[in-house]
């Protein structure tokens, strides 16, 4: 039904029209009470039982671009007295971090009504901390003690959480009234002391500013970048310790931050060490399939990395603001493994088994920038996404559309690179003459092709 499109579009991309706006939903204020109603319609509309098979398949699946955008869906449905056991139910399932678990209550109490605090909501919230094994439990809240404004403590007193089990209840000890407390009434408890030992090694590790035994720390627990406090991400050594076992979509995320602290440099000259760590993080090709990357991800980190410096630069320069006199140097090697990883996350794209036809309008590609990252050139957008289609699909055709013509291209490889064909697309018009557009001649050659 036309319900279902529109709400399988939200759960996609946070838009119930066929209109995708790239940035993230939480910054753009997507989740406020002007935007709800619309939603609210859906969830009514839809069948009750289809509805949350819908919000399921999508999250076993992994298709979302937002996960949050799933979790926002079920604290909705969440609202609703006839939907709530079911909602709680799937979010039950659905919760497997605590991010998610948090991000759920910051939706389900963010908006009027709220979901309240009766006993389906008790029982939900007191079956997420109480089914976990204790140690498992321990470095999850550790990992994570509290997310976009909530914290476990919260949802603790909400739901009166109590544990005959020491090891867990020194975890929610911890959680509600702090180390200090916990050690105190569980420090000497055998049950809970391995539990006991991690958590207090890791609020010390927030604390503690000696660069060795922050080290010792992350490799005894293997801790992620997650336990980092402010104080330790400019330690170069600290971040080689957590590379080891760093996931490659965790590292792109801080390729930006590893760039602005100067990670990358040793005084003057690049520091080999430091580069040899972070691009054996980008080839290992086993995290790279568990990760699921995109190649279009990775093309925007590398683009992030190559041009973002220069441009914010040439703004300043035209508002008559010095930041610097020459964007920083660019490193080759981290350039090399960066169009490597492109080439290695092409495995991860599913094929379709559709034939499609992409067309691409080429005027001023060489001068027209994207809305949302205005570094990147549309040549570039276009190739990230021409190029992933023409590598996963065996039945793909690329056309440059010019005025009313539409002319295919023919790349040499099945695996081109994605900044060769972004030149392509941005060269090939300089050298031609554009008439009048026409929006339709992508789909009449398309026709053309098929006749014959």
């Amino acid at each position: 039904s036309d319900a279902e499109r529109k709400l399988l579009r939200i759960l996609h991309y946070g838009n119930e029209e066929a209109v995708y706006v790239p940035g993230c939903r939480l910054q753009k204020k997507f989740y406020e009470e002007d935007k709800v109603n619309l939603l609210r319609e859906l969830i009514a509309e839809i069948e009750h039982q289809t509805l949350f098979d819908i919000i399921r398949k999508v999250m076993r699946e992994k298709t979302s671009l937002y996960p949050e955008l799933i979790l926002y869906v079920l604290a909705e449905c969440a609202r609703s007295e006839n939907r709530r056991p079911d909602a709680l139910k799937a979010a039950e399932e659905m919760c497997t971090t605590a991010e998610y678990f948090l991000l759920f209550f910051k939706f389900a109490k963010g908006l009027s009504p709220f979901i309240g605090t009766g006993r389906a909501c008790r029982r939900f919230i007191t079956n997420w901390y109480l089914k976990k094994n204790s140690l498992e439990l321990a470095e999850m809240v550790g990992e994570t003690p509290s997310y976009r404004g909530w914290r476990h403590a919260d949802l603790i007193k909400i739901a009166h959480i109590k544990s005959n089990d020491p090891a867990t209840a020194a975890v929610l000890t911890y959680l509600s009234r702090g180390a200090k407390t916990m050690i105190d009434k569980y420090g000497e408890d055998p049950k809970a002391k391995e539990v006991v030992s991690y958590l207090k090694n890791v609020d010390n590790f927030r604390k503690d500013g000696d660069q060795t035994s922050v080290i010792r720390t992350i490799e005894t627990y293997m801790l992620t970048v997650n336990h980092l406090n402010f104080i330790h991400l400019k330690k170069k050594q600290v971040w080689i310790a957590l590379l080891r076992r760093m996931p490659v979509d965790t590292l792109l995320d801080y390729i930006h931050l590893l760039c602005k602290y100067r990670m990358f440099r040793k005084g003057r000259m690049w520091d080999q060490e430091f580069l040899t760590a972070v691009c054996d993080v980008l080839c290992n090709v086993n995290s790279v399939a568990e990760s699921r990357l995109q190649p279009s991800r990775v093309f925007i980190d590398l683009c992030t990395y190559q041009f973002a410096p220069k441009y914010k630069l040439e703004l300043a320069a035209k508002s008559l603001r010095r930041l610097a006199q020459k964007p920083p140097a660019i490193s080759y090697d981290l350039v090399t493994n960066l169009e490597k990883l492109i080439t290695t996350t092409y495995d991860n794209v599913e094929p379709t088994g559709l034939r499609y036809v992409i067309a691409v309008d080429n005027s001023d590609m060489h001068k027209r920038r994207c809305a949302h990252l205005q570094y990147m050139m549309t040549s570039q957008a276009a190739a990230a996404i021409a190029v992933t289609f023409y590598v996963a699909e065996k039945q793909c055709d690329i056309l440059l559309c010019q005025g009313s013509t539409a002319t295919s291209i023919n790349l040499k490889s099945k695996k081109p690179k994605i900044s060769e064909v972004a030149e392509k697309f941005a060269t090939a018009e300089r050298f031609q003459r554009s008439g009048p557009k026409n929006i339709l001649a992508g789909l009449i050659w398309a026709m053309k092709q098929k006749r014959e």
